[in-house]
């Protein structure tokens, strides 16, 4: 799987310089012992799995990319092409919505607003006293204006109906009448793939578009909370030696 380049970033390559000093405090005669953590080391770790849920969502990303046009048609498959299709697609726009979310909940947990996950919005995080005309809270933005680009289509999928498209209805209606029993459909199937083929084309180039978009969002915003993190490890540090 292609790593997301925002793995690159400096605030992530700080704190994984402080998981490694954890590490090495681990008992390795004593492995099913976890160490007990002091404050900046409880912070830093819950920062970077944090941040590391956002990564791995960018991965997942680039995963369901790959996977949209690698579709082999078998004898003991259950579904088609278009149901391949709408299948990557739906995967696609799910897990782009979700980065956001995973934005707000890491900024939560980074100045300590303390809300459940499950309360972090835009007026809860964004308009935060701590939060509302930083930086952060205009990166944040940037990544909820790029998700607006399919959030009817992520609503529908996620609480009504399966993900539709005018340009793919030709092809369902073929893979309806194809999976009648008796009916030879593959004299006809030449109309009907290069279609599918285009269409692919065309959302790949989209969605590889839109993530590079997104990734350079979450670039600005990791710069954004990084000055805070790294104060907040320091306070944390200097108050265990005290």
């Amino acid at each position: 799987m292609r790593i997301s380049k925002i793995k690159e970033h400096v605030l992530i390559s700080d704190l994984i310089e402080e998981l490694q000093e954890l590490l090495k405090k681990t008992d390795i005669k004593n492995p099913n012992k976890a160490p007990v953590l002091k404050p900046f080391e409880e912070y830093s770790s819950q920062v970077m799995k944090r941040i590391g849920d956002i990564v791995s969502c960018i991965d997942q990303l680039h995963l369901s990319l790959e996977l949209l046009s690698g579709f082999r048609k078998g004898k003991n498959k259950k579904y088609n092409r278009h149901d391949y299709i709408t299948f990557g697609v739906e995967n696609y726009l799910i897990r782009f919505s979700s980065v956001y979310d995973r934005c707000l909940r890491l900024t939560n947990y980074v100045y300590g607003i303390g809300l459940p996950e499950r309360e972090c919005r835009e007026n809860t995080i964004i308009k935060n006293a701590n939060i509302k005309g930083t930086k952060v809270a205009e990166s944040l933005k940037e990544i909820q204006k790029i998700r607006k680009c399919y959030a009817n289509d992520r609503n529908k999928i996620a609480h009504s109906e399966s993900y539709s498209d005018e340009e793919l209805f030709d092809l369902e209606l073929f893979y309806i009448v194809e999976d009648e029993q008796g009916f030879d459909s593959s004299k006809y199937r030449h109309f009907y793939e290069p279609d599918a083929n285009r269409y692919i084309a065309v959302k790949r180039k989209e969605f590889g578009d839109r993530i590079e978009h997104l990734e350079n969002c979450l670039d600005v915003f990791f710069s954004a909370i990084r000055p805070f993190v790294l104060d907040k490890i320091s306070f944390y540090r200097e108050s265990s030696s005290s």
